[in-house]
């Protein structure tokens, strides 16, 4: 198997197996848990704390070269979020945002981004349906 560019890192715990012409690797990980840290989510008046237990499971695809196929550019990302409470769906945060990685700027936006227009934007209104299902 040819050398990977950009290999994925360490701590992704990537298994890469090769099936002609193309390099799949699964990767894993997880991030520290978060317990009852201040959210800047004020609804009401009252700051939301935050908690999360975060587990990461995907795939990357290289060439057989060991390059990303085309579509894949590592210095971007993309993130899809659901709040959910008591069984039910109360926020959607989804689509594509394509994040410039070394200025964290948002360079291409399509769909609901509710987070990002709350806390890059300044729409208080944005995350109006989470508060509503608190009360």
């Amino acid at each position: 198997m040819s050398t990977l560019n950009p290999p994925p890192p360490d701590f992704f715990d990537a298994i890469c197996n090769q099936a002609g012409k193309t390099i799949s690797c699964t990767l894993g990980f997880s991030d520290p848990s978060i317990i009852e840290e201040p959210s800047e989510i004020v609804c009401d008046g009252t700051e939301l704390l935050y908690s999360q237990e975060r587990f990461v499971v995907g795939k990357r695809t290289y060439s057989g070269a060991g390059r990303p196929h085309v579509g894949c550019d590592p210095d971007h990302r993309r993130c899809d979020e659901s709040v959910h409470t008591t069984g039910r769906t109360v926020l959607v945060d989804s689509g594509r945002a394509v994040i410039d990685a070394s200025t964290d700027e948002i360079v291409f936006s399509a769909g609901k981004h509710r987070f990002d227009d709350y806390f890059a934007r300044g729409d208080a209104n944005a995350l109006a349906p989470l508060c509503a299902a608190l009360v």
